[in-house]
C-alpha cells in the first residue's frame, strides 16, 4: 500500500530522539552513491557466522552489500560488473543528466521475498566486446545468506508488445535497455516481481513500461507499456514503487506522454493514474487530469509523485488513494472509481493546489494523517515547501498543518516510525544540498509537525551524513549515502562516498 510506516518501533519515542541521546555511532564506506533505499531483514543465517540481522545496500556502482546491522561488519558483497571483460556501469555523459555522479548502475530500490529468502534487484551495465557496445538490464535474484544468484538467474530484461509508437518496427514495440530508466522501486505481488521504467534525462524514444517476472522461475509473465501507439509516459514517481491492493490490482502514475485513452480505441495513458489487473491482463480503470494537455506542454508531469493506498476509511468512499503532481496539486481518489478523464473538471474525491509548489515524493500515513513534503522553486506569494500534515475525517481531508522548516529541491519522502498508534515520529531527509553538501536527517513529532525533535546538524559534525542525492529515503535514521539498521537502541550507519 506504500504507507511509509513502521508501526513496530519499540524504543525510539518523541521523548528520547534528540541530539543528547540519538545520533550516528558508526559508518561504512561503500563503492557508489545510494539511490536505492537500504533494506533490513532480521534473522538471516550467514554461513560460518550464525544468524544475523542484516542491512542490504545497493549502489550506483552495480554492487549489493550485506552488512551486519549491529557491528557493521561486511557479510558479503556481490558486484555485477567486470571491467576486465568490458562490463561496466553506464556513464552519465550519455544522458547529460546532472545529479547522478559519473555512473549509473542500480537506482531502483530492490525487494525482498522473505518466504524464499531472496533479494530481487535490477542492474544496468555497458558491455563492450571489440567494436561492439551494448547496454543490458538484468533482473538478479540473490540469496540473502550468500549473495549468490538463485533460480537460474540473472535474466536479461526484454519485452515486445503490439504497437505503432515511437521506436516501433512493423507494429511491434520493444523494450530499449539503453533509454529505459529503472528508477521506481520493485513490487512483489502474488508471487510476481514487477518492475517499472521511465527515461534517462528525457532521452529516447522511450515509453513507460511495467514488466513482471515469476519470483521462483524468473520467467516473464507480464509485459505492458502505457504508450504503445505514442511516446513517453514514463513511470518515474520520484523513485516510489507501484502499489497493489488485496485483489491484486496494481496502481501507478505516469508522466508526460501521449494520451488517447479517452478516444475510441485509444491505448495511450500519458499523465495518468492507472489501475492494472495483471491476472486479467487489462487496464481496469484510470484517471487523467482535465488539464492533461496543458500539463504535458508545460512539463508538469502528473506522475512526478508516488502513489499511496489508504487503509479503509469511514464514509461513503472506503477505498481511497492519494498522489501528487509537479503542478503542486494533490489528488485524493476513489480506488473503486478513479474518475477517468473529463475535459472540464476532475472527477475525484478532492483536489488541492497551493499547499506546495511541486510534488516529488510518496507521502506517509499514520493515525488518519497523511504526511507530505513539498518541493520546487519558491514563487512570490506561493507556498513554503515544508512538512505537511493532512488530517482525514469521514474519507476527506479536513485540516492541514505545516512545519516551520523549508525544504529545497527535491524535497523529501517522509517515513513514520511508531509503536502502534503511539510515539509517532516523522523522519525526512532534507536533500536540498544535493551534490554540493550533506543531507540533513530530520525527525518531527507526528502529532505536531511544527515540533522538530532532532536534526543531524544539532551536534556539530558528529552526525554529518554523506553528500545529499535526489530521492533518497529516511527510515528512522537513514540518510542518503548513509543508512541505519539494527535495533533502535543500537543505531548504526553506513555511508557512501561523495558524488
Amino acid at each position: 500500500m506504500r504507507l511509509g510506516a513502521n508501526p513496530n518501533e519499540s524504543v525510539l519515542t518523541p521523548a528520547n530522539v534528540n541530539a543528547q541521546t540519538f545520533g550516528k555511532v558508526g559508518q561504512v564506506k561503500v563503492d557508489g552513491q545510494l539511490y536505492a533505499q537500504p533494506l533490513y531483514k532480521t534473522g538471516v543465517p550467514i554461513p560460518g557466522r550464525g544468524t544475523r540481522d542484516v542491512v542490504f545496500v545497493a549502489t550506483g556502482h552495480d554492487s549489493v552489500y550485506a552488512l551486519d546491522a549491529h557491528s557493521l561488519a561486511g557479510l558479503w558483497k556481490t558486484s555485477f560488473i567486470n571491467p576486465a571483460r568490458g562490463v561496466t556501469t553506464i556513464p552519465t555523459s550519455l544522458f547529460d543528466e546532472p545529479g547522478l555522479g559519473n555512473e549509473i548502475g542500480i537506482v531502483g530500490t530492490p525487494v525482498i521475498d522473505a518466504s524464499s529468502s531472496t533479494l530481487y534487484v535490477v542492474a544496468r551495465t555497458r558491455e563492450v566486446s571489440g567494436a561492439n557496445v551494448k547496454y543490458v538490464q538484468r533482473l538478479h535474484a540473490l540469496d540473502l545468506s550468500t549473495g549468490r544468484e538463485k533460480f537460474g538467474g540473472p535474466v536479461i530484461i526484454a519485452a515486445t508488445v503490439p504497437g505503432f509508437g515511437a521506436g516501433s518496427i512493423k507494429g511491434s514495440l520493444s523494450f530499449d535497455p539503453l533509454w529505459e530508466y529503472q528508477r521506481s522501486g520493485l513490487l512483489l505481488q502474488d508471487g510476481t516481481v514487477y518492475i517499472a521504467w521511465a527515461s534517462q534525462g528525457d532521452k529516447g524514444p522511450y515509453h513507460g513500461w511495467l514488466i513482471g517476472y515469476d519470483a521462483r522461475t524468473l520467467r516473464q509473465v507480464f509485459a505492458y507499456t502505457n504508450t504503445p501507439n505514442g511516446i513517453a509516459g514514463g513511470i518515474w514517481m520520484s523513485g516510489g514503487a507501484p502499489a497493489a491492493d488485496a485483489a491484486g490490482n496494481i496502481y501507478l502514475a505516469s508522466g508526460n506522454g501521449t494520451f488517447t485513452a479517452n478516444k475510441l480505441g485509444g491505448r495511450d495513458y500519458g499523465d495518468s493514474l492507472i489501475k492494472i489487473n495483471p491476472r486479467a491482463r487489462r487496464i481496469v480503470d484510470y484517471f487523467t487530469p482535465f488539464n492533461e494537455n496543458a500539463l504535458a506542454h508545460s512539463d508538469l508531469d502528473f506522475g512526478s509523485g508516488g502513489v499511496m493506498l489508504l487503509p479503509d476509511q469511514p464514509g461513503p468512499r472506503r477505498h481511497l488513494m492519494i498522489t501528487g503532481a509537479k503542478e503542486g496539486r494533490i489528488y485524493l481518489v476513489d480506488r473503486d472509481n478513479l474518475g477517468k478523464h473529463s475535459p472540464s473538471s476532475d472527477r475525484v474525491v478532492q483536489s488541492f493546489r497551493g499547499l506546495m509548489n511541486a510534488v516529488f515524493d510518496t507521502p506517509a500515513y499514520f493515525n488518519t494523517t497523511i504526511y507530505y513534503v513539498g518541493t520546487g522553486p519558491r514563487v512570490p506569494g506561493g507556498p513554503r515547501n515544508v512538512l505537511l500534515a493532512l488530517s482525514l475525517a469521514n474519507g476527506r481531508i479536513v485540516r492541514t498543518k505545516g512545519g516551520d522548516i523549508t525544504y529545497g529541491y527535491p524535497g523529501s519522502t517522509p517515513s513514520v516510525s511508531s509503536s502502534g498508534a503511539t510515539n509517532g515520529i516523522v523522519w525526512t531527509l532534507d536533500n536540498g544540498a544535493s551534490i554540493v553538501g550533506p543531507a540533513i536527517l530530520r525527525a518531527y513529532d507526528a502529532a505536531a509537525v511544527s515540533r522538530e525533535l532532532y536534526d543531524s546538524t544539532q551536534a556539530g559534525d558528529r552526525d554529518t551524513g554523506g553528500t545529499a542525492v535526489k530521492f533518497a529515503v529516511a527510515d528512522g535514521g537513514q540518510r542518503p549515502g548513509c543508512m541505519s539498521g539494527g535495533p533502535a537502541s543500537s543505531r548504526s550507519t553506513a555511508c557512501g562516498p561523495p558524488a
